[in-house]
């Protein structure tokens, strides 16, 4: 029962932080253009998606653009079953997206950036507060 509670106050924690970044766009505070995604995330699913091998499978996919998994497999030298479970979690996060092709799946960046607070989010009147 305890750690349905702890679970609770984590979702809590992750709804309140998106909720200050979407009113602070809302307010005009910042400008999240359409290539940019909103994460909270827990430090174990921090981890889950940026890891060393997913970056590097992003950064070959953005200069290097792969007709297809197969391919992106081959340019990273990585097993394609471990490239398409890597590209299936950045899909699951709206970082990347699949589009077929005559070849196969080609995987796309379909987010140039994350916005994702590290910490929990303050909101703005206590930040402006605490900076006086």
């Amino acid at each position: 029962m305890k750690e349905h509670g702890e679970k609770y106050k984590v979702i809590r924690r992750k709804l309140a932080n998106l909720r200050r970044i979407i009113d602070m766009e809302l307010q005009g505070e910042i400008d999240l253009p359409k290539e940019v995604v909103i994460l909270s995330l827990d430090d174990k699913e921090k981890t889950e998606i940026f890891s060393q091998e997913r970056m590097k499978l992003l950064r070959t996919i953005e200069k290097e653009n792969p007709r297809t998994i197969g391919s992106l497999s081959k340019m990273v030298r990585r097993k394609i079953e471990a490239v398409s479970r890597d590209l299936s979690i950045l899909k699951k996060y709206h970082i990347i997206e699949t589009k077929r092709n005559k070849g196969g799946l080609q995987p796309i960046i379909s987010k140039k950036a994350v916005i994702m607070p590290l910490v929990e989010v303050k909101p703005i009147k206590k930040m402006v507060e605490v900076c006086r």
